[in-house]
């Protein structure tokens, strides 16, 4: 199997097991050393949508074309004992009244710095043990563990 077809398969199963479904798919993904300590390694996933994509907004009878995107970063459940990231470039569209409307990404809530899963396995855990100590497991400060429970609990 060339380098070629291993990535594709490896993309393949990325989108999978993440979720992604088109216009999204995965551009690339990598093992790449921690900004915070260059010992440490992380995996990065960056998501991308394809170019000339349309995209339903709730209120609009029709897709609607992208007016500009704005590059966002998401913890994700780690990737074997490595913190894993998403990467994408979120797009605003323009609707036929002329407002800008930024997309919902399939894979986390608007606002939240955590994908869906990871949201998933912290709401699991807060039932069985205290917030410090997810925090701690998870690797995040407390003060995100919290949001994420007032979130869903409100």
């Amino acid at each position: 199997m060339d380098n070629q077809t291993f990535d594709t398969h490896f993309q393949e199963l990325f989108a999978v097991a993440l979720g992604i479904k088109e216009p999204w798919y995965i551009k690339d993904f990598g093992l790449v050393p921690s900004l915070k300590d260059l010992t440490v390694m992380e995996m990065h996933i960056n998501v991308d949508f394809r170019e000339g994509s349309n995209f339903e907004v709730e209120g609009c009878s029709e897709p609607c074309k992208v007016y500009d995107t704005k590059e966002r970063v998401w913890r994700h459940l780690n990737f074997f004992q490595y913190r894993c990231y998403i990467h994408a470039r979120v797009p605003r569209v323009e609707t036929p009244d002329g407002k800008k409307k930024t997309i919902e990404v399939p894979w986390s809530r608007i606002g939240s710095g955590f994908t869906l899963m990871l949201e998933g396995v912290i709401l699991a855990l807060v039932k069985h043990m205290p917030v410090a100590a997810v925090a701690r497991e998870i690797g995040e400060h407390d003060t995100r563990i919290w949001r994420v429970l007032n979130y869903h609990v409100n």
